[in-house]
């Protein structure tokens, strides 16, 4: 299935969404998610995003890793 711009857009407003939270529902593992999908897509914002969140100190599972590429 190909993504559009719009898709992986909105993959990454739902990621800033769960990240920054709404109404103090705050959900940094969604906004992961939400992040690697657009990543796995060659998104390159996404790809900043993820490795901020690393950089806050969450773990990306290696199956994710596997999908972008990315050596364990």
């Amino acid at each position: 299935m190909k993504f559009s711009l719009f898709s992986i857009l909105a993959l990454i407003k739902m990621g800033d969404y769960w990240w920054y939270g709404c109404q103090g529902k705050r959900d940094a593992q969604k906004a992961l998610r939400m992040y690697a999908n657009a990543a796995i897509k060659q998104d390159p914002h996404a790809q900043f995003n993820l490795a901020y969140l690393v950089e806050e100190g969450m773990t990306i599972d290696k199956k994710i890793l596997n999908q972008l590429g990315i050596p364990e």
